[in-house]
């Protein structure tokens, strides 16, 4: 008897314990449920949980026009703030949202250790110029990132810090990676100032700091910024897979209905405008400056660009997946591959599939080449190719090519160098690429210099003929046995000689390249 008491008794308090610790969760709840009884959203039928950010590119979300077409549906939506990562993957989990809105990167890094509990339904934007790395007097091309000594400031586990990640990966920058955490702020507001007073050489931030740095700190310049670097800051709609199985009309219906606003707004301006301002507290003219800093995803492009609906090619969603997976595993944020090898499992395009062709979504008109770049490249005189090839971006390869004596055959080693390279210019698609090429000295400079042609001509041909680069976006050149590298104290000369058969490739910026090719 005395047991079964004392039992008893440890049931009681640990009810009341439990009572107490969801005292919180019930409130909320209670709260909720007189919020919905005592308005026009007790009609709904169903009220859809985002959970995202006060990013700016998320603003769709929290618009009227969205209401009111899900209000159609007997639909509601609840759009909430929540700025951990982490979190907000797990709410996707728990069945506490339905939709994240989130960067590539930072679902699959945050993800990973849930089990990646949702699938990208849609594409929201790319950044577009918003971010940026901006140098100080030290840092004129991300080449100088990796010099020791040099500091940095940004907002840490951000988009700002993925843009200077994808650098680190594409450029081989492993002093900057191993300073990465050293260079986090707390907020952007922080990150600027601490570059504003010297305390940093360069700055990784978004506008408007982009723009306030280049206008009031002397020396300050856009090393590389969004418009540059491509597929790198992709904002992605990441559907709970719980309801993707268990209500697909409720995602298919929050599709339509982000795209029919998203449209609507596109199409008038001046509303998306005064929409922006409202949404961050600047002003108009502030506003339009930062949404002209995001190029929203169309649903024809998430469809036929993206999802590859049409074309029957790999999916350009699927391709940048795997690219950005790539960038945090260089980075070590990511140490292995999806589950099952296939980035295929982190898609789900049936709601796009859906609306594709849906006669509720008015079609883009005045927002159709934004932010494009066709990939053409009109051929350059050596003038012109003299005015381009000293805006360095960034040294793509920079190490011996081993060829044999007299010889400007590539080694099937630098071959793979060459192939891995190529593969990154999708994301840099107004850059175009210099190679340099150098040889030992010979005895007659004439010679030195026609062979160290030849061999810059041969990494060229191999670009075009088999990485099937455009031939007018490269220029190459030797540089005979001019500008060679330094002796070291007590280096032999053979040794030296093999140094000097340097060539160099690196990725210049095209400023003029847009979707017309070269304005006059």
């Amino acid at each position: 008897m005395k047991k079964a008491l004392t039992i008893f008794c440890l049931l009681v308090i640990v009810g009341l314990l439990a009572w107490k610790w969801t005292e919180t969760g019930r409130k909320e709840k209670k709260r909720e449920e007189l919020l919905l009884q005592s308005s026009d959203a007790v009609d709904f039928d169903r009220v859809i949980t985002v959970w995202g950010d006060d990013w700016l590119g998320y603003l769709i979300f929290k618009s009227r026009a969205m209401q009111e077409y899900l209000k159609e549906k007997n639909l509601g939506i609840r759009y909430e703030n929540v700025f951990d990562f982490e979190e907000r993957v797990a709410g996707l989990d728990s069945g506490k949202c339905d939709l994240a809105t989130i960067t590539i990167d930072s679902y699959l890094t945050n993800g990973q250790g849930a089990g990646y509990p949702g699938a990208i339904v849609f594409l929201i934007d790319e950044s577009f110029g918003g971010d940026a790395i901006v140098g100080g007097p030290k840092v004129n091309t991300l080449d100088d990132l990796d010099e020791k000594g040099i500091r940095g400031s940004l907002v840490g586990f951000s988009p700002s810090e993925f843009l200077l990640k994808s650098s680190i990966s594409h450029f081989k920058l492993e002093n900057a990676k191993a300073k990465v955490a050293s260079f986090r702020a707390e907020n952007s507001a922080e990150a600027f100032s601490r570059f504003k007073e010297g305390k940093a050489d360069f700055a990784v931030l978004w506008e408007p700091f982009v723009s306030q740095a280049v206008d009031q700190i002397s020396g300050a310049k856009v090393v590389l910024d969004t418009t540059q670097a491509r597929g790198v800051i992709l904002d992605v709609a990441v559907a709970s897979r719980k309801t993707l199985v268990k209500e697909p009309e409720v995602i298919k219906e929050l599709t339509k209905a982000y795209f029919r606003a998203l449209h609507y707004y596109l199409n008038r301006p001046a509303e998306f405008e005064a929409l922006a301002a409202a949404y961050s507290g600047e002003s108009s003219d502030v506003a339009a400056g930062m949404l002209a800093g995001i190029r929203f995803i169309t649903l024809k492009e998430n469809a036929e660009e993206w999802f590859g609906l049409q074309s029957g090619a790999l999916p350009k969603l699927v391709e940048g997946i795997e690219r950005i997976h790539k960038i945090c595993r260089d980075v070590g944020d990511l140490s292995s591959p999806p589950a099952g090898g296939s980035f295929y499992s982190f898609v789900n395009s049936d709601p796009i599939k859906e609306i594709a062709s849906a006669k509720e979504v008015e079609a883009v008109h005045r927002y159709a080449t934004k932010g494009y770049v066709s990939g053409y490249f009109p051929p350059l005189s050596l003038e012109q190719w003299n005015g381009v090839k000293g805006r360095i971006t960034g040294t793509f390869i920079d190490e011996p090519v081993i060829f044999g004596s007299g010889q400007a055959v590539l080694s099937e080693e630098f071959r793979d160098k060459l192939r891995a390279a190529s593969g990154k210019l999708a994301h840099y698609p107004n850059h175009r690429i210099v190679i340099q090429a150098n040889v030992s000295p010979g005895t007659d400079s004439a010679v030195d210099l026609a062979l160290s042609s030849e061999r810059a001509l041969s990494i060229k041909g191999y670009l075009v003929g088999v990485c099937s680069i455009n031939e007018n976006r490269i220029f190459a050149e030797g540089l005979g046995s001019t500008n060679l590298p330094q002796q070291y104290p007590g280096e032999g000369s053979r040794a030296w000689k093999r140094r000097c058969r340097l060539a160099k490739v690196f990725l210049v910026h095209d400023a003029k390249v847009n979707s017309a090719g070269i304005t006059p």
